[in-house]
C-alpha cells in the first residue's frame, strides 16, 4: 500500500510512495444575484465600517429600529439576499449618562458606543428575586435590549467595580470610572434615567465618497443611496465607471426628487446616458397612503434588479405592496420616460402597480454600444456572461502553459459557460469561445473571442384580428 508524500518530499525508506492531483478543467462560475450595496446615513451603528447583512433582522440589530424604514428595508423587501452597508455621516456625539453613589458621587460614566440620536432608557434597581444583588437595565421604547447583573455590597471590590466587569461586553454601551471617583458606596437605584447628548451629524459629499471608497473592495449586483441630492448621485457615475473597469459589473440605481416637475425628471435621467446606471423617476403609494418615492423606491427597484434571475425581466413586474403609482401619465408621457431612459412605475389592468419598462439611463448609443444597453435585462445578462467567464479563466492564470493544450483548456472553460447560459435562457444557441485571429498567442499573452448573442423578454405583442361578417347563420 503506498504512503502518501507532499510535493518537494524525499523519503528516507525504500517503498512505494503516492499522491493525487486534479488535472480536470475547473468547473465554470455560477451567476451571482441578489446582492446589492447601500451607502447610507443613520442614527446608529458602526461608521465607516462594511456590514454584510444577511436580513432585515440583523439590519435593525445593528443600526436600530430607523433601518426598518429606510433604503436597507426597501432592498430586502426588493429581493436582496445580501446586503453590504456602510453607514456614513459627520462628526457627531455618542449619548452619555452619569451613575452616581447613594453620597451623590458621581461614580460611573456610560457612553453609547455609537455616536448617534437613537433614545435608549437605563433603570438602576435591586434585582428581582435576590437581595444580594443588584442590576442595570438598558430599553428602548420600554424593551428590554440588555441587563447587567452585580452583587450588592461586595466584600472584595466596590459596586462600581463589580458593574463595570459586568458590562464589558455590552454590545451598546461603553463604562468607565468617572474621574477622581474613589468612593467605594453602593450606587444609587435609578427608576428611569435617559442619555443625553447624543447627535447625529449631517453626511457631507465627502462623507458619501468615502463610502463608495470602501465599496471598491466588495462585489455587489446593485447600489443605492439614501438621498435624492444631486450633488451625491453626480459621484455615482464615475465611480460606477472605475469598478467597471477594474471587472466589476453592478448598477447603480437613483432615485428622483418626487416634488421636482416630470420634466425636470426626465431631463436629470438623460443626462446620466449610462447604461449602468437606473434611474427610479417616480414610486408609489402604499395601503396607507404613504409615498414611497425617491431614494426608498430607487432602493426597493435595486433589490427588485439584483434579486431576479438574468432570464427574467423587471418589466411589468408587480411591486409588493404597492396600492397605487404616485402619478398617473398618459400613454405618450410614458413613451417620453422611456425616450429619456427614466424607469417609471405603471399600473396593470387589475390595477396592480408594476414597473413600466425595466431600461437603463442609456439613451444615445456611440462606440462599441448597441440598443441591447439600454434594457436591465439585457445588460445584467451580458455582465453576467462578463463575470463568470473571467471568474472561472481567473484560477488558470499562471499555471496555464500558453500552447495549444493551454489555449483550447481555455476555450473549454468558456465555452461551457456559454453553454450553461444558452441551457439557463440567457443565451441564444451558438454562443462560442474562439481563438482572436486578429491578436496570435505571444509570449504570456492569449487572445479569445467570445461570440454571443442574448436574449431579450417578450414586451411587445402584436395582435392582428381578422374578422369576416357573414349575413347567413
Amino acid at each position: 500500500m503506498g504512503i502518501f508524500f507532499t510535493p518537494g518530499e524525499t523519503k528516507k525508506r525504500p517503498g512505494i510512495y503516492q499522491r493525487y492531483e486534479n488535472i480536470g478543467i475547473p468547473q465554470g462560475a455560477g451567476a451571482i444575484n441578489g446582492i446589492c450595496a447601500a451607502v447610507f446615513q443613520g442614527a446608529w451603528g458602526p461608521m465607516n465600517t462594511i456590514q454584510v447583512l444577511d436580513g432585515l433582522d440583523q439590519a435593525i440589530a445593528i443600526y436600530g429600529k430607523q433601518a426598518a424604514d429606510g433604503v436597507l428595508a426597501q432592498l430586502f423587501y426588493g429581493g436582496a439576499e445580501k446586503v453590504i452597508a456602510v453607514r456614513i455621516g459627520g462628526t457627531g456625539a455618542c449619548g452619555t449618562a452619569v451613575l452616581a453613589d447613594e453620597s451623590k458621587a458621581n461614580a460611573i460614566t456610560i457612553s453609547l458606543k455609537y455616536q448617534g440620536d437613537r433614545a435608549f432608557q437605563y433603570i438602576v434597581r435591586e434585582y428581582l428575586g435576590d437581595n444580594t444583588k443588584k442590576e442595570l437595565v438598558l430599553l428602548e421604547d420600554q424593551i428590554i435590549l440588555e441587563r447587567f447583573v452585580f452583587p450588592k455590597n461586595p466584600t472584595d471590590t466596590t459596586e462600581a467595580d463589580a458593574l463595570l466587569a459586568a458590562m464589558a461586553n455590552s454590545t451598546y454601551l461603553t463604562a468607565v470610572k468617572t474621574e477622581n471617583y474613589s468612593g467605594n458606596g453602593a450606587l444609587a437605584l435609578i427608576t428611569q434615567g435617559v442619555f443625553t447628548g447624543g447627535t447625529v451629524a449631517k453626511a457631507t459629499v465627502q462623507d458619501y465618497q468615502k463610502g463608495f471608497s470602501l465599496m471598491e473592495t466588495q462585489r455587489f449586483n446593485t447600489l443605492s443611496v439614501d438621498t435624492v441630492d444631486t450633488d451625491v448621485t453626480a459621484l455615482l457615475p464615475p465611480f460606477m465607471n472605475k469598478i467597471y473597469q477594474n471587472g466589476k459589473m453592478a448598477f447603480a440605481v437613483i432615485g428622483a426628487d418626487p416634488t421636482a416637475d416630470l420634466e425636470t425628471r426626465m431631463v436629470q435621467s438623460a443626462l446620466f446616458n449610462d447604461y449602468k446606471i437606473i434611474f427610479v423617476g417616480n414610486g408609489w403609494r402604499d395601503a396607507s397612503g404613504n409615498l414611497i418615492a425617491g431614494e426608498k423606491a430607487a432602493a426597493r427597484i435595486a433589490g427588485m434588479v439584483a434579486g431576479i434571475p438574468a432570464n427574467e425581466s423587471i418589466t411589468h413586474r408587480t411591486i409588493s405592496g404597492a396600492a397605487e403609482p404616485m402619478e398617473y401619465l398618459t400613454n405618450s408621457q410614458y413613451e417620453d420616460c422611456i425616450d429619456h431612459g427614466m424607469l417609471v412605475c405603471s399600473v396593470n389592468s387589475l390595477d396592480q402597480v408594476w414597473v413600466d419598462s425595466g431600461i437603463t439611463t442609456l439613451t444615445t448609443i456611440s462606440g462599441n454600444d448597441d440598443e441591447g444597453w439600454k434594457k436591465i435585462k439585457r445588460t445584467k445578462i451580458r455582465f453576467e456572461l462578463m463575470t463568470r467567464a473571467s471568474d472561472s479563466v481567473a484560477p488558470m492564470i499562471g499555471v496555464t502553459p500558453n500552447d495549444e493544450d493551454g489555449r483550447a483548456a481555455i476555450i473549454q472553460v468558456v465555452q461551457g459557460i456559454c453553454n450553461r447560459m444558452v441551457a439557463e435562457e440567457k443565451l441564444l444557441p451558438g454562443a462560442c469561445c474562439v481563438l482572436d485571429e486578429a491578436n496570435p498567442p505571444q509570449g504570456d499573452s492569449a487572445w479569445f473571442s467570445i461570440i454571443a448573442n442574448d436574449i431579450d423578454s417578450i414586451e411587445k405583442v402584436y395582435l392582428t384580428f381578422k374578422f369576416s361578417f357573414s349575413a347567413n347563420i
